[in-house]
């Protein structure tokens, strides 16, 4: 994406700190005080400081640290004598790795949500090795679904839209354009023509995105147009090409995600057990920013100090999943 100066960034201190105010919820957990520290196993983006401060626990991105390591680690964090982790973040980079680059429904996808379920297998064992079970409360979620792009859905906007008018990020699924001075309205028109003509993606404004996505107020999309494939397609990147070295067009098949979340193969999963929750539920889908909010309340967290903003999540859908009423502050 693009930064304030419409410079590109990814993964930078400053993709994660659009708004000084805003923390994560292991910082949030450890203000709170009452003996509480967090520990975060390679979480995107919590290898930054936030406010000055970084959680008790902390691992930094490391890919070749085995998964079973990940989690033999977090158990440590929370039985530690002096500090022990009442709030853990575990995160994987799978499927999603896999899935991107072989497409859903893959021989290697498949063989790497076998591996995926094994390992679960052994974090609920580890759990009930060391007698955490009936104490702790356990959520396990993805962050979004995955859709399929064969080759014959690849957008190229080179051949429609003369590329001197404007810069460019790709994102597969998304492009941010920045048109060159005075060029606006130009290019604008031509990506929403282009757009109406193809049908295969849309163009927006940044007064024009829909207001449940939650980013029109950014200042990081002043004087950018939005453009968002349609569930499916995808934008071409130097991402493509790696895959097409190794496969045909034919035969080309890779995941993708970032489409309109009201789409079902946007869904997520999302599994919880514990104290705090209902036995042998299945819930009404909710949306997964809720899941901020679910977390503060199983946590029992204090609202937010004057120099923190609450996140844009709310425990109306999500109330559902409580063995008490949300009114009930949970210990």
């Amino acid at each position: 994406m693009f930064d304030r100066d419409h410079r590109t960034m990814y993964k930078t201190y400053e993709q994660f700190h659009y708004d000084e105010a805003v923390v994560p919820i292991w910082i949030q957990n450890e203000n709170d005080g009452d003996g509480r520290y967090s520990g975060v196993m390679m979480w995107p983006g919590s290898w930054f400081p936030y406010q000055g401060k970084k959680p008790t626990f902390v691992e930094d991105n490391n890919n070749t640290m085995p998964w079973t390591s990940r989690i033999d680690k977090t158990i440590l964090w929370i039985k530690d004598k002096k500090n022990p982790a009442n709030l853990v973040f575990l995160h994987f980079n799978e499927p999603d790795h896999t899935a991107h680059f072989y497409g859903i429904g893959s021989k290697e996808t498949n063989e790497t949500l076998a591996k995926v379920d094994k390992t679960i297998k052994y974090l609920l064992d580890q759990i009930k090795k060391e007698n955490l079970d009936t104490k702790m409360n356990l959520i396990i979620l993805s962050d979004h679904g995955m859709d399929t792009v064969t080759y014959d859905r690849i957008i190229y906007l080179d051949k429609y839209i003369s590329n001197t008018t404007y810069t460019s990020i790709y994102s597969g699924s998304s492009v941010f354009v920045k048109p060159n001075p005075g060029q606006f309205d130009e290019v604008y028109k031509n990506l929403k023509n282009t757009a109406i003509s193809l049908g295969t993606f849309d163009v927006y404004k940044k007064e024009e995105i829909p207001d449940r996505w939650h980013m029109k107020n950014t200042t990081r999309l002043t004087g950018i147009i939005y453009l968002l494939a349609k569930p499916g397609y995808e934008f071409w990147s130097d991402y493509i090409q790696r895959i097409l070295d190794k496969s045909t067009k034919e035969n080309f098949r890779m995941g993708m995600h970032g489409y309109d979340n009201v789409d079902p193969q946007m869904h997520a999963v999302f599994m919880a057990s514990g104290p705090a929750f209902k036995k042998n539920f299945t819930a009404r889908p909710f949306d997964i920013i809720d899941v901020h909010s679910l977390i503060s309340h199983v946590l029992n967290l204090k609202v937010p100090a004057a120099n923190h903003k609450q996140p844009n999540s709310n425990m109306i859908e999500v109330e559902q999943l409580l063995l008490l009423p949300k009114s009930t502050p949970f210990v």
